[in-house]
């Protein structure tokens, strides 16, 4: 197997935890591997044709049984370098925010490495089997994270509700995985499945399940992934994990991590299962309409900022799922871009919070207020990532949503609610949503960052560099992006016309 980015990109933080068995200083070898990711993703991006199609494309078989064969392989296409590079950008920033003081640090970068790996190999993975273990490695060191690290008296409970909800959704995914391949392999007679996703991808094109099948198979990946990713009403982990987790560990997993169900949903539900995506469309379209209005309403409630945060990235989801709804090529193009966009911001400001609560022993709005007029690097870093989330022109989430806004109206037609399409509808609330989005987080700057000083004192020393380095990172991601967004927007574009075919519109 020749030397590729991607394996650069897989292979870096998995050495680095090698590494840090034999003592190397942790700090050192979690920047260097996450600054080699970055270089391997930077790489990736450099050498992608404009043609698309799956390129870097390396593996051998690794098992065989019961009528399955898996394949161990590795690929990137327009779709998954976004993801890709968000990754590798978030866990470099991720690392640099962590403070140098942390309590078994060499452990907590081994955390921070392995959920590295797990989410870049799942974005990269060819095969269906190993797209799903790759993201079961990178949520063990996340659930360690949060129960070792975690702050508060929750922290245990927390821990335990997290593995509990996203076991539950890993399950669950699992079963729809299994029922994928029975359904392929009994419709097409072959002895042998290959779990290959562009074998999966022709053989469903060739010989495509029936109705019944699609419809039971894509609900079991709808409710598996959604679970993941925190879709509405299987949401309630995530807020909490959020709220409870370090800052570095939220900023990967909310960042990163959180994308892998819209991915796998795009990967493998709309192009294997077409018919059953048509099927759920309408069921979707009011869970999505759950994360935008009602989470975004208990958003607004929200007294702690992490808290507001946490449901703040939860409620973002349904303007992704509003993309994967609607099925056409610019509303899964805004897709990727607002999962860059967001993954990039709602890391950042993260970030920001766990400086706040390491400056201030709190995160309640109540007590803080005023932090800019001592601070003003939290004040200004906030304020930037706020109006990032919420959408502002120039920043990479606003090119994301209004290609999903313009994408969704009007698609699907013959789906009709009253006297607009159904999915028109998503956009009308899809809007609304900005306006709460706006609500909440316009009033938590003006409270813990501009207003009068708060009741507790909050330590006013210098900032270190390496944090201002991950925010600042992070931001320049976020302008770069929202800029010139052709770059990422043209490569998802190819590479979903190429990897969807005809079920895109």
């Amino acid at each position: 197997m020749s030397v590729s980015p991607l394996l650069v990109i897989i292979g870096a933080p998995l050495l680095g935890v090698l590494a840090l068995l034999f003592r190397v200083p942790g700090r050192l070898v979690a920047l260097g591997s996450t600054g080699l990711m970055c270089v391997g993703a930077l790489w990736a991006a450099a050498c992608m044709p404009a043609a698309g199609g799956m390129q870097y494309r390396q593996g051998f078989d690794w098992l065989e049984a019961g009528g399955i064969r898996v394949t161990m392989g590795l690929g990137v296409d327009g779709f998954s370098l976004p993801f890709v590079i968000l990754t590798c950008v978030v866990a470099l920033a991720a690392v640099l925010a962590t403070p140098r003081n942390m309590p078994r640090a060499a452990e907590f970068y081994a955390c921070l490495l392995l959920i590295a790996a797990g989410a870049a190999g799942s974005f990269l993975a060819t095969d269906l089997v190993f797209l799903y273990i790759f993201h079961e490695l990178a949520l063990v060191p996340t659930f360690l994270g949060i129960g070792i690290w975690g702050d508060g008296p929750r922290r245990v409970f927390v821990t335990f509700q997290t593995v509990v909800y996203l076991m539950a959704g890993s399950m669950v995914l699992l079963a729809g995985i299994l029922g994928l391949l029975w359904a392929l392999r009994a419709a097409s007679g072959v002895a042998v499945v290959s779990t290959d996703l562009v074998a999966l991808r022709d053989l469903a094109a060739a010989h495509a399940p029936g109705m019944a099948a699609q419809r039971w198979v894509f609900g079991f990946l709808l409710i598996g992934f959604g679970t993941l990713v925190g879709l509405f009403p299987f949401h309630t982990w995530a807020p909490r994990a959020y709220a409870v987790a370090p800052a570095p560990i939220a900023m990967l997993h909310a960042g990163v991590l959180k994308k892998f169900g819209i991915y796998g949903l795009i990967r493998v539900g709309l192009a294997v299962l077409p018919s059953g995506a048509d099927a759920w469309r309408e069921w979707l379209l009011v869970l999505l309409l759950g994360n935008i209005l009602v989470i975004g309403w208990a958003a607004v409630q929200q007294k702690q900022l992490n808290d507001m945060l946490g449901y703040s990235s939860v409620m973002h989801m349904g303007y992704l799922f509003l993309g994967v709804a609607a099925g056409t090529n610019l509303g899964l193009t805004g897709v990727a871009l607002l999962s860059v966009g967001h993954g990039l911001s709602i890391a950042g400001l993260f970030a920001v919070s766990g400086m706040v609560l390491e400056r201030s022993g709190t995160l309640a709005m109540g007590q803080l207020g005023g932090i800019a007029s001592r601070l003003p690097t939290l004040g200004f870093a906030f304020s930037v990532l706020g109006l990032a989330s919420i959408g502002l022109p120039g920043l990479a989430n606003f090119a994301g949503e209004i290609s999903i806004l313009f994408g969704s109206w009007g698609a699907h037609g013959d789906l009709s609610w009253g006297p607009m399409p159904a999915l028109s509808w998503g956009v009308v609330a899809a809007a609304f949503g900005l306006i709460l989005s706006a609500v909440y987080m316009l009033r938590a700057t003006k409270a813990v960052f501009f207003g009068p000083g708060g009741s507790v004192e909050v330590e006013a020393g210098p900032i270190p560099m390496a944090w201002r380095a991950s925010v600042f990172i992070l931001i320049g991601c976020l302008l770069v992006v929202g800029m010139a967004p052709a770059g990422l927007s043209m490569a998802a574009s190819s590479g979903l016309a190429e990897w969807l075919g005809g079920v895109a519109r």
